[in-house]
């Protein structure tokens, strides 16, 4: 429940949320003086079922589905293949 009426919360925005965390991902990126691998994957989150988001989604798939894309990145360092 506190964390539905923390979402729920006007200044709770996506750049808030993560905002912290992608300025010190990309410090941590600066302070690498070699070649990072940058790997990417996309994921389709179907929530066609879910008639209340309905206005909140998007289209999916075939136009059939409705939900987002989450566009994921991760940094790795290949030879120490570190994180």
């Amino acid at each position: 429940v506190g964390c539905l009426r923390l979402f729920d919360h006007p200044e709770a925005t996506h750049e808030h949320i993560l905002g912290y965390h992608q300025v010190a991902v990309l410090d941590r990126m600066e302070q690498c003086s070699d070649t990072l691998l940058i790997i990417h994957d996309t994921t389709d989150f179907d929530f066609s079922n879910h008639r209340t988001l309905a206005g909140q989604l998007g289209s999916i798939g075939n136009g059939g589905g409705r939900g987002y894309l989450a566009h994921h990145s991760i940094a790795v360092h290949p030879e120490t293949r570190a994180i």
